[in-house]
């Protein structure tokens, strides 16, 4: 998830001031956020054993801020969510599909119910905490329901300058946007795709840009 910050500063000369990352599992990237320098940094995870160690990791450095919840459009509905083998990385509470033909060594053998919140709603309450106009940067890598979340966090997606986010165009999750999808979605909020790479199974990283952010935009 680095690769987004590096492109914003190498190519377009630029800094977020907060960071908002959806689908942080166990911290993986507190250690680029820590070397960048930005905070404050609100960490969402939704499963309970990689919060654990998230929040092991978060609480040895200031200006990091875990949560764990299930972020979804609306608040207050039950969803299954599908627990991956690999350290809960490829979860979702969309039900895999594609994802089993590529991925065949990863088993989705157990489920959870959760109840879902929004990403306006964690913000709003942290408020006292954190000053949320700061959060421009919002990272999400949640296996398809990337969307959904940003549905429920309009407020935040208008403060954001930068999104960065997991797409796919190969149905690796039943009934998930693909990434034409997401780039309409985006476009409908005044962004546009400055940056995407993607890997030969169909799935990749997409980075937007408010228009008029960066000169290219």
């Amino acid at each position: 998830m680095s690769h987004a910050l590096r492109t914003i500063e190498r190519f377009y000369g630029d800094k977020p001031r907060g960071i908002i990352h959806i689908g942080a599992n166990k911290g993986q990237e507190i250690p680029d956020y820590m070397e960048s320098g930005i905070r404050p940094v609100v960490l969402v995870e939704a499963l309970d054993e990689p919060f654990d160690r998230l929040f092991k990791a978060a609480k040895e450095e200031s200006g990091l801020y875990p949560v764990k919840s299930c972020l979804a459009d609306v608040a207050g509905r039950s969803v299954e969510f599908f627990i991956a083998s690999n350290g809960g990385q490829s979860s979702s509470y969309y039900e895999p599909d594609r994802h089993l033909d590529f991925y065949p060594n990863v088993k989705f053998d157990s489920s959870v119910t959760m109840v879902t919140e929004t990403l306006d709603d964690v913000i709003d309450r942290m408020s006292d905490s954190i000053d949320p106009t700061s959060l421009d940067y919002i990272s999400l890598d949640t296996q398809g329901s990337e969307v959904d979340i940003l549905k429920g966090g309009l407020r935040s997606l208008g403060r954001a300058r930068f999104v960065y986010m997991e797409v796919s165009y190969a149905g690796l999750y039943k009934g998930s946007p693909d990434l034409y999808d997401v780039i309409h979605f985006m476009q409908s909020y005044g962004f546009d795709i400055c940056n995407l790479v993607m890997r030969n199974k169909g799935w990749g990283d997409a980075l937007f840009a408010k228009k008029g952010v960066i000169g290219n935009v």
